[in-house]
């Protein structure tokens, strides 16, 4: 039977991590592993947050001192993993308590990367929305924009990741974007869960990297750079898709941050720019607030 292996990296989130494991250890299916990776939190992460863990699961703590980042945390878990698959939960989001179940029936055929939808909640506005599931996945789709999601969306097979040297660390953002561009453009075979299977959690003015900007930018133009001949063989539709993609992260990220004029700003001028009346429309809604963009994009999918 496949066996699976969840692994989260975490770093000074210890309430928010005890949440992810209780989901975990109330799965109708138990994961067959649990690795954790404290990226030097303080206090460090005590062994007693498994101790409610079920008999039947393995599980590892590692510790990082100093700390490495994500990148590295995920990549030290794959390799402290011995399970057929990896599945990724960050520490402050959530499985369904039926995930694990839903991944085993999945991987039958051994795909290479199975994923699914979430349902994505602004704890502080009180409003959430399933996102929209991508069946089909393939490299000049993923060159447009990340048509899988984030790493809690997504089970991997180990041997896979190895082959593709892990996730990149030198990215201070967009991690998994390239790991399934490399996946794609390597052969790899994806297979789509058209269910919401994990909770997003997302607190509007949070310090965290997947809102920096200057991160964002960066990782944007390193990743160009590892894809420069694939993006400059585009068509122009597709490049203009790419570009709207990169509106609406640049934009977002803003008003998550609470910088409301400028998110609309943004909007406005990435929309006129490529001719998005989608991204024309969010201008004077970003003018409101997170809450009333997470509701536009509930009502319009």
């Amino acid at each position: 039977m496949t066996t699976v292996a969840v692994i989260i990296p975490t770093k000074d989130r210890e309430t928010d991590l005890r949440r992810a494991l209780a989901g975990l250890w109330g799965q109708v299916v138990l994961p067959d592993e649990v690795v954790v990776i404290d990226d030097a939190s303080i206090p460090g992460v005590d062994a007693d947050v498994f101790a409610d863990a079920p008999a039947a699961v393995a599980t590892r703590l590692i510790r990082n001192d100093p700390g490495l980042g994500a990148n590295a945390s995920r990549n030290r878990g794959v390799s402290a993993a011995t399970s057929d698959y990896v599945a990724f939960l960050d520490d402050d989001d959530e499985f369904a308590p039926d995930k694990i179940a839903e991944l085993k029936r999945a991987s039958s055929g051994a795909p290479d990367i199975i994923h699914h939808g979430a349902v994505v909640t602004y704890d502080n506005e009180d409003v959430s929305y399933p996102t929209r599931v991508n069946a089909g996945v393939t490299f000049a789709m993923l060159l447009t924009g990340n048509k899988v999601g984030g790493m809690s969306l997504v089970c991997v097979r180990r041997g896979l990741i190895a082959e593709l040297g892990g996730l990149d660390e030198s990215l201070p953002a967009l991690q998994d974007w390239d790991l399934w561009l490399r996946a794609a453009k390597s052969g790899a075979k994806f297979r789509a869960i058209d269910r919401p299977l994990t909770t997003y959690h997302f607190v509007t003015g949070k310090a965290a990297i997947s809102k920096s900007l200057s991160r964002l930018k960066e990782a944007l133009a390193l990743i160009d750079a590892k894809f420069a001949g694939d993006l400059a063989a585009m068509p122009a539709e597709a490049r203009l898709a790419r570009a709207r993609t990169d509106v609406t992260r640049h934009a977002h990220r803003l008003a998550m941050n609470g910088a409301r004029l400028a998110a609309a700003g943004a909007y406005l001028a990435g929309g006129l720019r490529t001719r998005s009346p989608k991204l024309i429309a969010a201008a004077p809604v970003a003018l409101l607030g997170i809450r009333w963009l997470a509701l536009l994009r509930r009502i319009s999918g």
